[in-house]
């Protein structure tokens, strides 16, 4: 009998942790009007920002971001630079998990947009936020040459991991069955 309740209990939990995650996902937004990619990746000559994540009321665990849009974003190359060498990138931390995307197909100088997407999953791809911040960034797969944002905005889309959401929801399944004995 118990472990029937047992599995039921994980059963629920599962069921809550997929409810959950489906129905609830946040968004912050980085603005990155005035940026400059000048360098591979890492360099000081290029843009970035480190974004803390806003905290979700009763989670404190692991987040996955699932979804990148830009929005509106324009740019335009200098120095020789191509289109198709800026890519936007968007990480857990300088050096874990990634999500890399380059918006323009276009071999050769000038002006790109404004246009607006979402990320594909050409390099990396959805991934689980460790360290509860994100490094964004933008850089150039080739230099010389500088690439320059005039407008653009990254809506990064994340949900707290369904793995992290299932023990929680044991956690409290748990709390429960203790109160009422």
């Amino acid at each position: 009998m118990k472990s029937m309740i047992g599995a039921g209990a994980a059963c629920a939990a599962m069921a809550l942790a997929g409810a959950a995650s489906a129905e609830t996902t946040y968004m912050v937004d980085v603005d990155m009007a005035g940026w400059v990619a000048d360098a591979g990746y890492g360099s000081d000559l290029n843009s970035s920002v480190t974004v803390t994540l806003p905290a979700v009321e009763g989670f404190a665990g692991v987040f996955s971001v699932t979804a990148i849009e830009f929005v509106d974003l324009e740019f335009f190359t200098d120095s020789g630079a191509w289109l198709n060498e800026l890519v936007l990138s968007v990480n857990d931390g300088p050096a874990g998990a990634f999500w890399d995307y380059q918006p323009s197909a276009t071999e050769d100088g000038g002006t790109f947009g404004p246009a607006s997407g979402f990320f594909d999953e050409t390099i990396g791809g959805p991934f689980d936020v460790e360290t509860g911040s994100l490094f964004v960034t933008a850089y150039t797969t080739w230099t010389p040459g500088v690439l320059n944002i005039a407008s653009g905005t990254l809506r990064i889309s994340y949900v707290p991991a369904p793995g992290a959401l299932a023990l929680l929801g044991l956690a409290g399944l748990a709390g429960s069955r203790r109160r009422r004995a």
